[in-house]
């Protein structure tokens, strides 16, 4: 839910996009997702972050 919530209130710093794993196996598989959730965070086109498990919201805002 507080990725819903980050999208509407952060829409003009970061942009949050949503894989649904079972529609987009090969997405997946070039991306390396592997588990389910994985967070990729990037800059300048750049992955900076990645963390696979369950992340709470503070610790997704110290890395973004």
């Amino acid at each position: 839910p507080y990725l819903t919530e980050m999208q509407n209130t952060m829409s003009d710093k970061v942009t949050i996009i949503r894989i649904d794993a079972d529609k987009n196996p090969d997405l997946c598989k070039t991306l390396g997702v592997n588990a389910l959730p994985t967070i990729f965070v990037y800059k300048a086109n750049q992955k900076t972050f990645e963390h696979i498990g369950f992340l709470g919201k503070e610790e997704l805002l110290k890395e973004l």
